[in-house]
């Protein structure tokens, strides 16, 4: 399944992984560019984990790619996990710091056709949501605006 640019791979299509005869890995991604599946999935985690524990529906808007590739600029933030925790501690303040729903972490069934219907193309939305990726926007380029210069950029 390819959702907003990148690709999933569902459970129920497993079966079609053994008609396969060779696979390719393409670690660094010089054959094949993933870059966009990683803010994919971030979407997708941010969205599941706001859900699972708070109780929160949201849609994951255009904003979120804005802040995941600005962290990923400033050094420091090399995998999604990193960069989603972030993302989801600056929610959770927005949101005034709710108790979670949930106390503690075993396996939760997920069905991802309910949670790609979280990506949105336009706004994200609760208002907090919106609130908190605005804010990391504002402050990465803040940051990144004291190590870049304009004329270091093409």
């Amino acid at each position: 399944m390819i959702v907003d640019g990148g690709v999933l791979a569902l459970e129920k299509g497993l079966d079609h992984l053994k008609e396969i005869d060779a696979i390719i890995f393409d670690c660094d991604g010089t054959l094949i560019d993933v870059s966009s599946s990683f803010p994919l999935v971030g979407k997708i985690i941010t969205a599941i984990y706001l859900d699972k524990f708070f109780g929160v529906e949201c849609k994951i808007g255009n904003e979120y790619d804005e802040v995941f590739q600005l962290l990923k600029m400033l050094g420091g933030f090399n995998n999604v996990r990193s960069i989603v925790l972030l993302i989801l501690q600056a929610i959770f303040v927005e949101l005034g710091c709710p108790d979670p729903r949930r106390k503690t972490i075993e396996p939760i069934p997920i069905d991802l056709d309910y949670y790609k219907g979280f990506i949105s193309w336009g706004k994200s939305s609760p208002k907090p949501v919106e609130n908190a990726l605005r804010w990391l926007t504002s402050s990465a380029i803040k940051l990144l605006g004291r190590y870049v210069e304009p004329n270091y950029l093409e």
